[in-house]
């Protein structure tokens, strides 16, 4: 797992990404629709939850720490992404949010949505108000992700 960082201030974000992705809250309603995404995005997940059921992803949507997004493009899902907030019993920085399992539905990896996604997801974090934002990725990290995080202001940590 590869690490890298943004602070609040370095944000450059893709412009016009509102008008090209909508992005929405999931539900706890919405199990199967995130199951679907989760899977959909393959290397994208940092987590393997092939075997979660529905309660477990139920419990997940509903944990008031983590927040749950798809992306489309025309009403079609393209993505997802989840946010996780620290706890502010485990802070270690003021205000921290970590974007996990960030990732596009293989038919939509080379339609440029890559850089929209991360400013969208960038974005809600900081609607949460935090300062610093992480973003996790597998370690097989590549060359054109950590172009697309760095050209936004991200920086790689680890």
């Amino acid at each position: 797992m590869k690490l890298l960082e943004l602070k609040s201030d370095n944000f450059f974000p893709r412009f016009r990404a509102a008008e090209i992705l909508n992005v929405e809250l999931l539900s706890v309603n919405s199990h199967r629709f995130a199951e679907f995404l989760w899977r959909s995005i393959g290397d994208g997940a940092p987590q393997d939850r092939s075997d979660w059921n529905a309660s477990t992803w139920q419990s997940h949507l509903a944990n008031p720490g983590h927040y749950f997004y798809t992306a489309s493009v025309d009403a079609d899902p393209v993505g997802c992404f989840e946010l996780v907030r620290a706890s502010s019993l485990m802070l270690v920085k003021p205000t921290l949010v970590t974007i996990s399992g960030l990732g596009l539905i293989p038919e939509f990896q080379a339609d440029g949505l890559g850089p929209v996604l991360l400013t969208k997801a960038v974005e809600k974090a900081l609607a949460l108000g935090t300062t610093t934002v992480n973003v996790s990725v597998s370690a097989q990290l590549t060359p054109a992700m950590l172009s697309i995080c760095k050209q936004q202001g991200f920086t790689l940590v680890s």
